[in-house]
């Protein structure tokens, strides 16, 4: 992540979804995705092998400021919370 990013934030693991689910199983997904550490700013999202399904899902909650080019499919998201957004515009 130091490429990346040279502030000082947490790195927090999660399990990654299995295929079948981050594939068909969009309410898993959203489960996921809403477990989340939650932030007012931005996340740093390195997930594997994501999905359309999964994207999206993400793009429900995040802005997706930055998406790195796949390595590996090994993917890496700069993520803004929606929420961040209606606060500012408020």
């Amino acid at each position: 992540m130091n490429h990346y990013y040279h502030g000082s934030g947490s790195i927090e693991i999660k399990d990654v979804l299995p295929r079948s689910v981050r594939k068909n199983d969009q309410q898993a997904i959203e489960g996921w995705v809403s477990s989340l550490p939650p932030t007012q700013s931005r996340l740093w999202l390195v997930y594997v092998k994501s999905s359309k399904l999964f994207r999206s899902v993400v793009k429900e909650q995040f802005q997706i400021e930055a998406q790195e080019k796949p390595i590996d499919g090994i993917e890496i998201f700069l993520l803004k919370p929606r929420s961040a957004e209606k606060t500012s515009q408020e």
